[in-house]
């Protein structure tokens, strides 16, 4: 385990499912990438102008991140973004996952390669520390997180920057929960406007491959999933 001098107690935590708004062609013409969090912030909404999608809030603390209950008023701008230059069903991989989130500001969760369909990997979490007390959170590619059980606390080691942060197991547990009934909300809304967008074979289950672990949400709306 690494050294607990890097612990960061988190007392009153909060667990948001985002989305990371970066259209494919936000680059275009670009000679740099901006060099500062609100410069990048500026160059998506100019990107994105003039859809109504252009003006979401995004997390604070964060880089291009957008809560995914931000986006509810705007899925039809979202299809159309993701849709974009997509030839193949694994192209439609969204960027995003679990946020974790203290006074409103963004302290940890998603990284770099983390994506939508990682997120369960936080829900496993929950019951696996439970169980073992112990638990690994494969979030994104190479740098899992490992997690713990502590003094009715869940200890979360983030391997990419050796820092350890302390959530209570009661929070921690009923903050997953919530995050994954409002991903399931947006994944029933958003799913069959992203396929209305595509134009691949099967065009549904393109738009579905980002929540094919979690099929069961859709089989519950009587939607035929293969």
């Amino acid at each position: 385990m690494s050294n607990t001098s890097n612990l960061k107690q988190i007392k009153a935590v909060k667990v948001i499912p985002v989305i990371e708004l970066q259209p494919l062609y936000m680059f275009d013409g670009v000679d740099k990438w901006p060099p500062t969090r609100e410069e990048l912030q500026a160059l998506c909404r100019e990107m994105l102008r003039p859809k109504k999608i252009a003006s979401v809030n995004f997390l604070p603390g964060a880089d291009l991140l957008v809560p995914v209950g931000s986006l509810f008023d705007h899925l039809d701008d979202l299809a159309e973004i993701f849709s974009y230059d997509v030839h193949a069903p694994t192209e439609t991989e969204l960027s995003g996952g679990y946020a974790f989130v203290e006074n409103g500001v963004y302290v940890f969760g998603v990284e770099e390669s983390s994506t939508i369909s990682d997120a369960i990997e936080w829900e496993l979490s929950v019951e696996q520390l439970t169980q073992n007390m112990r638990a690994e959170i494969r979030h994104a590619c190479n740098y899992p997180f490992e997690a713990w059980l502590k003094n009715d606390q869940v200890v979360l080691w983030n391997k990419r920057d050796d820092v350890q942060y302390a959530v209570p197991f009661k929070d921690y547990r009923t903050e997953i929960r919530k995050a994954t009934q409002q991903l399931k909300e947006f994944a029933l809304a958003f799913v069959p406007i992203y396929a209305a967008k595509l134009n691949v074979p099967d065009p549904y289950e393109a738009a579905m491959w980002n929540f094919s672990k979690h099929r069961d949400w859709f089989e519950e709306q009587g939607v035929l999933v293969g």
